[in-house]
């Protein structure tokens, strides 16, 4: 069917009409306010993916800042050796230790001893026991094995039997000797007895060297 011109103006005329009273149709006047944001949206994302990656370089930065500084132990202090001289390691521990207030804790043991082995590693896996302990203690270790027995050094200790045995000295002496049987509980060293230990060394005072006056 097709239009005659005179309906065809009056459509027209009506349109225009309903365009002047009512403004565009909606659906173009809901899509004209979205296409900025449309655009905007890469813009978006980039800006939030730089506030995470600031954010979590913040974090990163102050989990760093916060976390304690490793502890640095002489080479003495760390693992037993055939090769060391421990005349020479004990004055070095000596040394050490009164320049900074603590005792020597000499560890007569080897590489091939296990309980030594447990030892170090109740320190290792309880960070605040590790605290206390070096806190207080300066270790000497000192090898004896088949390479070599050490034995002038160990000649000059208080007698023991057993293996690992612990020394503890200051300047003037060594005055106190045990094997580890004490820290011991159901096969396992017990950081509390080892607490305890520290704990009784803290008591002791270091005999005077000076002579009293005639």
């Amino acid at each position: 069917m097709e239009l005659s011109s005179t309906e065809l103006s009056s459509m027209t005329s009506l349109k225009e009409q309903t365009t002047r009273r009512y403004g565009q149709p909606r659906m173009k006047t809901r899509l004209q306010p979205l296409a900025p944001r449309l655009q905007a949206l890469p813009r978006f994302k980039l800006l939030l993916q730089s506030l995470v990656v600031s954010v979590l370089f913040t974090l990163a930065v102050a989990s760093v800042a916060a976390a304690p500084p490793a502890r640095v132990l002489p080479d003495y202090s760390q693992s037993y050796s055939a090769e060391r001289d421990p005349f020479v390691d004990a004055v070095a521990a000596i040394k050490l230790a009164s320049d900074s207030g603590r005792q020597v804790f000499i560890e007569v043991g080897g590489s091939w001893c296990g309980w030594c082995h447990k030892f170090d590693q109740t320190l290792a896996q309880n960070r605040a026991l590790a605290d206390a302990f070096y806190a207080q203690f300066v270790i000497l270790k000192v090898s004896v094995d088949d390479d070599n027995d050490n034995a002038a050094f160990i000649a000059g200790l208080p007698t023991f039997s057993g293996y690992p045995h612990f020394f503890v000295a200051d300047a003037a002496s060594i005055f106190h000797s045990q094997s580890p049987t004490d820290f011991v509980v159901d096969g396992q060293f017990a950081p509390e007895r080892i607490e305890a230990f520290i704990a009784q060394m803290q008591q002791h005072r270091p005999a005077s060297t000076t002579q009293p006056p005639q």
